[in-house]
Order: C-alpha cells, then sequence, then structure tokens
C-alpha cells in the first residue's frame, strides 16, 4: 500500500480486542490525548489524536500491510512519563484507560472529596496537562462534579463555595444569625430619587375604609397549640405568643390581619436599622379572587391599595408598639401584585424608597413611599413618579435587573425593559400612556408568568416563565439567544426566584415541587436539585441573598423551608438519606358552623420530612382557597435576614424569626 501524504489528524479507538500496545519512541507527533467513557459502565476507551507527516505515513502504511489479515492491530502513540497503561478487567470485557500518576485535585477542604469521587474517565486531559471535567449526566452523581456544576472551574468559585458549605450545610434547619452573608447590596445602592410622586391625605378615615375596603374583615382562628380560639379585627396585629407554646417552642413573631386577600408582599430591603418596613398589596373592595375583574386578560381598572406596615426587630413581639400599621395607599388602578422595592438608599423626612408593582389596568407603575408622621397613614395616590406601558398589550410581570433597569413580561410572550433611573426627564412617564422601553422582544408565544434577575451577581441574566409549561434563560446583551428548558409537565410555572448563594435559579421541577437550576447547565435540567414538596400546588416561593434557605407555601396551607446548599454540595448517592426538609406550619379551614367567615386552626408542624420519589399517579386533593399561601418573602437586610413573613388568601399574615 503506498505511503498516504496527509497533515490530517486522525482519530483512533482502541477496541476491546487489543491484548497488547507498542509504543515507540520515534513517535513524537502526538498533539492530544482525551480520556473518555462510553455509555457502558464496564467499558471505556481512550482516543489519540495523532498528527501524521510524511515518515509517520510511511510507517503506519508499513505497519497496516503487516497487521492487514490480523484480527488486531497495533497502534503507536506517545506517553509522558508521568503516564500509565492501566488495565481494566471488567467481568466481560477488557480496555485500557489513561491515568495520571499526578493528584487529580486539590483538597476542597476536610472530608470534602472521597477517592472515588472522581474518575479519570470522567476528565478531560488538556493540551497544557491539566484535568478538565467532562460534562454529562453520570458525573453529577460525585461531589467535585456537583461543585463544578453549581460553581464552575475557577478557584474563586471552589473557595466560596466550600467557605460557604462550611458555614450552612451542616445545618438542616437552624439558621444563625452570626452566619448571615454580608456582601449583598451595601456597597451598590444609588441615591434616592423622593419628591417626584403625588399624594393626596385623607382626613376622614371612615370615608377612606369605605371607599376602599368593603367586606367584613374579620378572622377567627383556634391556636392548635393552646386549645383556644383567637378573633382579629381588621388591622389587628398579635403576637405570635398567643398562639403557640412560646414556653416549648420559643418563637418569635406577628399574626397581622390585612382584611383582604393578599396577592404579593415586599420587604424593603434598603432601611438598615432595626425598623423595618413590609409591603402588603391586597384585593380590596371584598372582590373575590376568583372574579372576572382580575382575570389575567382583563384591563379593568378599580379601587384597591397597598398597606404598609412598621416591625422594629430590636423589640419583642410582646411589647406594644413593636408592629403596627403606618401607612394604606389607595389607588384607581385596579390591585397590584409583584410588589418589589428599588435598590437605593433610604433619605431623609421618611422616605422609604421607591416601589414597583404591575397593576390591573395592565401598566406597571413606580412610586415613592413617605411616611411623615403615623397621624396621615390614609394617602391616595394620585401621580407616580414612573409609569411603565406597552401599546396594545398588557404587563403582567417585572424585576429590577439593575438599579436603574427594570424588566417586564407582557400577556402576548414579550418582555421589554424600562429606564427608571434618577437622571431621567422630570417629564419621563409621568403622563399615562407611559415611557418608552429600552427593548422589546418575543420571547413566548403565550402569557408570561413571572420573570427574575440573577441580581446581583449576573444582572444581565434574566429567567422567565410562561403558561408553555417551560422557562427561558437570557442574556439581554444577545436577546435572541434565550435557552429554553424543557419541564417535567405541562403545567404553567407560575413562580421563579435567584438563589445568589447557590447562583441557581429556584423554579418548579413538578407542580408540588421546588427546585434549584443551576445556570451553567442548563440541558440536565431533569436532574436538578429538588428542594421542597408540598401535598397540593405550590403557590409561592422565596430565596435570599442572606443565606442558602428557600420557603415555598402551597395550596395545601404549608409553609416549607429546605436548605438549598445543603441539598446542592452532598454527594448524590447519599442525597435522600441525609437531606431533609422542614414543615413550618399549617394552616386549616372549616365552614361547618354558624361562625361568620369560618373558623381557621394554626397548627405548629417543626416536622422534617424527607423527599419522596415522584408518584406514578396523579392525586388531586381540593384545598379551600382561603388557606392558600399566596405570597412568601424574607427579608433581606444583614439586621433581619432570619425573619420572614407568610400570607395568604385569607388575609392572615404570619411574620417570624427563624434563625437564633
Amino acid at each position: 500500500m503506498p505511503p498516504r501524504k496527509s497533515t490530517r489528524a486522525k482519530r483512533i479507538n482502541y477496541s476491546t480486542a487489543n491484548k497488547s500496545t507498542e509504543f515507540s519512541d520515534d513517535d513524537t507527533d502526538m498533539v492530544d490525548k482525551t480520556a473518555g467513557h462510553s455509555d457502558s459502565e464496564d467499558e471505556f476507551v481512550v482516543d489519540a489524536v495523532v498528527a501524521t507527516g510524511t515518515n509517520g505515513d510511511k510507517e503506519m502504511a508499513e505497519d497496516e500491510d503487516e497487521d492487514e489479515n490480523e484480527e488486531t492491530n497495533s497502534t503507536r502513540m506517545d506517553l509522558d512519563e508521568d503516564d500509565e497503561i492501566e488495565v481494566i478487567k471488567p467481568s466481560t470485557k477488557v480496555s485500557r484507560v489513561i491515568k495520571p500518576k499526578k493528584k487529580i485535585i486539590k483538597e476542597l477542604g476536610p472530608e470534602e472529596l472521597d477517592d472515588d469521587d472522581v474518575s479519570v474517565s470522567d476528565s478531560i486531559i488538556s493540551s497544557d496537562n491539566k484535568l478538565l471535567p467532562r460534562y454529562h449526566a453520570n458525573n453529577t452523581q460525585s461531589l467535585y462534579h456537583r461543585f463544578i456544576l453549581y460553581y464552575g472551574s475557577n478557584s474563586k468559585g471552589i473557595v466560596e463555595a466550600v467557605e460557604n458549605r462550611q458555614k450552612f450545610a451542616h445545618d438542616n434547619f437552624i439558621l444563625h444569625d452570626d452566619t448571615l452573608d454580608t456582601f449583598a447590596f451595601e456597597n451598590t445602592l444609588t441615591e434616592d430619587s423622593s419628591g417626584s410622586s403625588v399624594y393626596k391625605v385623607s382626613h376622614n378615615d371612615h370615608e377612606f375604609l369605605k371607599h376602599y375596603m368593603l367586606n367584613d374583615s374579620r378572622v377567627h382562628i383556634n391556636a392548635a397549640d393552646k386549645g383556644n380560639q383567637i378573633s382579629l379585627e381588621r388591622f389587628e396585629i398579635s403576637p405570635l405568643s398567643t398562639f403557640v407554646n412560646d414556653i416549648l417552642l420559643n418563637k418569635q413573631g406577628y399574626i397581622i390581619n390585612a382584611g383582604d386577600p393578599i396577592t404579593s408582599m415586599a420587604w424593603s430591603s434598603s432601611i438598615l436599622g432595626d425598623d423595618q418596613y413590609l409591603a402588603v398589596a391586597t384585593i380590596s373592595g371584598g372582590i373575590l379572587p376568583t372574579s372576572e375583574q382580575i382575570s389575567g386578560f382583563n384591563n379593568r381598572a378599580f379601587s384597591s391599595s397597598i398597606q404598609i406596615y412598621k416591625i422594629d426587630f430590636s423589640k419583642k413581639d410582646s411589647n406594644e408598639g413593636a408592629a403596627k400599621l403606618v401607612q394604606i395607599i389607595g389607588f384607581e388602578w385596579g390591585n397590584a401584585w409583584d410588589l418589589e422595592w428599588k435598590p437605593g438608599n433610604s433619605g431623609d423626612n421618611g422616605y422609604l424608597g421607591s416601589l414597583a408593582a404591575v397593576f390591573q389596568d395592565g401598566k406597571a407603575r413606580l412610586f415613592d413611599v413617605i411616611i411623615e408622621s403615623d397621624e396621615n397613614r390614609y394617602t391616595s395616590l394620585i401621580k407616580p413618579t414612573l409609569v411603565m406601558s406597552l401599546d396594545d398589550s398588557k404587563i403582567t410581570c417585572l424585576t429590577f435587573r439593575t438599579e436603574d433597569y427594570v424588566s417586564v413580561g407582557t400577556y402576548d410572550g414579550y418582555i421589554a425593559e424600562f429606564y427608571c433611573g434618577s437622571d431621567q426627564p422630570e417629564d419621563h412617564g409621568d403622563d399615562e400612556n407611559g415611557s418608552a422601553p429600552v427593548y422589546h422582544y418575543p420571547l413566548f408565544s403565550s402569557y408570561i408568568t413571572s420573570i427574575t434577575s440573577a441580581r446581583p451577581k449576573r444582572p444581565n441574566l434574566l429567567y422567565a416563565n410562561s403558561t408553555e409549561g417551560c422557562g427561558r434563560l437570557v442574556d439581554i446583551r444577545d436577546i435572541k439567544r434565550a435557552i429554553s428548558l424543557s419541564a417535567r409537565n405541562f403545567s404553567a410555572h407560575t413562580f421563579s426566584k435567584y438563589i445568589p448563594m447557590l447562583d441557581s435559579f429556584l423554579t418548579y421541577e413538578d407542580p408540588d415541587t421546588s427546585k434549584a437550576l443551576p445556570i451553567r447547565k442548563t440541558d440536565i435540567i431533569l436532574l436538578g436539585t429538588s428542594l421542597t414538596k408540598h401535598d397540593g400546588t405550590m403557590t409561592s416561593m422565596d430565596a435570599s441573598i442572606r443565606h442558602p434557605f428557600v420557603l415555598t407555601g402551597g395550596s395545601d396551607g404549608t409553609l416549607r423551608m429546605g436548605n438549598a446548599l445543603r441539598r446542592a454540595t452532598i454527594n448524590k448517592r447519599q442525597a435522600n438519606t441525609i437531606y431533609n426538609y422542614l414543615t413550618l406550619w399549617q394552616l386549616d379551614y372549616s365552614d361547618k358552623n354558624n361562625t361568620p367567615g369560618g373558623i381557621y386552626r394554626l397548627s405548629e408542624m417543626n416536622r422534617a420530612e424527607k423527599l419522596s420519589k415522584p408518584n406514578t399517579y396523579v392525586r388531586a386533593i381540593i384545598y379551600p382557597p382561603q388557606v392558600i399561601v399566596s405570597s412568601v418573602c424574607w427579608n433581606q437586610t444583614l439586621i433581619g435576614g432570619g425573619w420572614y413573613a407568610a400570607a395568604t388568601h385569607a388575609g392572615i399574615i404570619r411574620i417570624e424569626k427563624v434563625s437564633i
């Protein structure tokens, strides 16, 4: 056979039939080696890329002539002095693996890795003789590759992951105040832009409440731990110790009757003192949650309100004045949802910050919240700071991508962005026609239910969910290359949050199960990390910038908490053994007696549960709509990072400290 003159690289597979391999010192043209594995667990193959020249082709041709009729062929390949050939002898097949003698990886921490956690066969040897991970489904079982999956291959990310794991991953449910992360927003706050919103102060409380709130709002709650019944009037606040046995549980918090079904809540993140403020959006005026007036495709405007509560974290819940209602903001744009405070410093003269929300009339608005005194707590919002709207479209959700840009989703599948910086003109977006968006681009073909920014770590990334049953990850620097993430089911995903400490998005795995979705390897969504599971549909969720604990609420009236960092940074083979999530409490409802409005029962669960395998059948349980946990939110400040607020459709708010 004549020699072939080619400089093209050849890829040679070593079959399991080879019994021996000869290596010549003259063959020095190898440029790369890769060690991979096949789909079979028992068979590993080694690929070698050999650059051949004239002399190499001649020798190879001679070898091919000599071995033309043989069953096995000898192939020449150079090896470094530090390399050796290891023969693996499984029960049925024999193959070879190139295994460097060098240490594979540095130890991540005390007892962080087992000897069998990393295999050379699951890695790639680069040209500079460094070991790089090969990403595929089987590798997610090792602890090392799970670190790479969530934090990347850079040493800075790995060091940060190990430090966070040492602080948080060894506690299933206990959150310590001294371990709360301090990075967050303190160094990225902008100057306040107060003074551009216009309010009208009401001097007649009766007329104000009659206009915005019409229904009877008294609730009756049975405390399961104490066996007593407590009635709360509208806006009444009661210490949590009234409902739970504080001697045994030693819990601190409050129970509030907001008076109407609650759609959204948000803690002010710009207040750094002991006094914290909680904004609560309600469906006012006696409108039922099933009414056509609040349909997702209805742009009808009506009277509604947002309540502002002040909580003093330095006082015990039994102290008078530790929690109180300080302001009610009324407006004529329909009910509000997706409340979110603009990242920025709080100013003087009672300025708390700027609050953004989506309204039933199809527009989003940004307005200042100013509390001058407790006496003028009933105000009507006449003109907001900024109106965001799109022609022939309805805004359905929003998020602050940065301090100066608000990203929104629409009911027809588009995403858009508006500028809200302090240097905008005074008349920018003042009228009801709204300001012009920075961009307006189609992302889905149906209703967008939520949009989440990866702020503060990755402000250019947006994750959006829609009624199509899947989510999409998009970088606004290249908005046309959105990554579509298919889901395991065809139910609509209505919520998502960002977990900075895990660099992942909190989203759905099933309608009743939450999971962490890593942004570095989105094509293995089915192998993500399940965190909590409900008996009914999951209706709310939240994550914190201070710690890795996530909260989820469901239609079953329960609130559950899981440690996302512990779940993600343990060996997958041990995940179901050592990971548990916590059911904090459960709210039940009964209308079988003659009590107006029915009776609620609040039960302290504090029950550790394991993640169960998916059922082969769907068990549909219909729960009363009054017990739905419609909103849950962590306090994002350093002083209040261990506090959360959870609200139900009955208007009952539970504020509680879970850190010690």
